[in-house]
């Protein structure tokens, strides 16, 4: 559930321009993650209160292992789009 989510929300981020440069690509992209994060952590937390286990495990294990390759993927990304969008600019500029 939390996919489908996270990848309408970063949509309509992207529909009102925040996909052109390169701050404004990580922010959305990073709310999306976040969403996609507190929703396992949710998913990990109400099953570790149903079995008596910590919740706060549930997050080490669930949410922040993830964090480092999210950082790495977003930045990555957001360096990637703005020139994508350039490149299409240009290439229906020269049509």
């Amino acid at each position: 559930m939390a996919f489908p989510a996270a990848a309408y929300i970063t949509g309509v981020f992207a529909e009102n321009g925040w996909d052109k440069n390169f701050f404004s690509a990580v922010t959305a992209m990073a709310i999306g993650s976040v969403i996609i994060l507190l929703s396992g952590w949710g998913g990990l937390a109400g099953y570790a209160i149903l079995t008596h286990s910590s919740t706060t495990l549930a997050f080490l294990n669930g949410v922040v292992k993830f964090i480092p390759g999210d950082i790495v993927k977003i930045v990555l990304a957001a360096a990637v789009l703005p020139s994508g969008w350039a490149l299409l600019k240009r290439k229906a500029s020269e049509k």
